[in-house]
């Protein structure tokens, strides 16, 4: 397994910094005999500009990390994921959880990529995927999703975009291809920046 970027911004001998996550990489399910997700190099990180926000989808249902990770590479899926979609998942607790390695390229924001690079629509590449369970996001998802955001700027060493999926995931016209995270995004989208 790769690194995660683990120190802070200033180089070598940089204290660690606490994650806002548990570290669960590995452990949850994935789709058997699929082409595992693509990676970036950690000097391909420097690509990255947002960090793009998900909702699990509409109505009261507020799935658990694991559900949402065996929903995903199950047979009701809508697309053939190799495991779940998102480097860092927030359950409805605020309880965050880190499942891949930020290098990671997952399938989560890519419609309407206008090129590939790496075998990834551009708008994965250029993304770090994060998804809070439900359709909108409770106080302490809303607290942690910060705290998640902050933590991952101090590690880039750098201030990312925070975006939701319905702003990356556009047509040609610029026309959302999605709702997702939901239309009470412009109402919180600030507390999360």
């Amino acid at each position: 397994m790769r690194a995660v970027l683990p120190r802070q911004p200033g180089g070598r001998g940089a204290p660690f910094l606490t994650p806002p996550w548990t570290d669960i990489r590995g452990t949850l399910p994935t789709r058997a005999g699929a082409t595992p997700y693509s990676c970036r190099s950690l000097a391909e990180m420097a690509d990255v500009a947002w960090l793009v926000w998900h909702h699990t989808g509409t109505g009261p249902a507020r799935p658990s990390v694991r559900n949402t990770a065996a929903y995903q590479v199950g047979p009701k899926a809508h697309l053939q994921f190799p495991s779940i979609a998102y480097d860092v998942y927030v359950e409805e607790s605020g309880q965050a959880y880190l499942c891949h390695d930020l290098e990671t390229v997952t399938w989560s924001q890519g419609s309407g990529s206008p090129y590939s690079k790496a075998g990834a629509g551009i708008f994965n590449w250029l993304g770090l995927a994060c998804c809070f369970a439900g359709e909108h996001p409770s106080e302490a998802q809303l607290a942690k999703m910060r705290e998640v955001g902050d933590y991952i700027d101090q590690l880039l060493g750098r201030k990312l975009d925070r975006l939701g999926h319905c702003e990356v995931s556009v047509d040609e016209q610029g026309r959302a291809l999605t709702e997702c995270p939901g239309g009470l995004l412009p109402q919180w989208k600030t507390r999360v920046a």
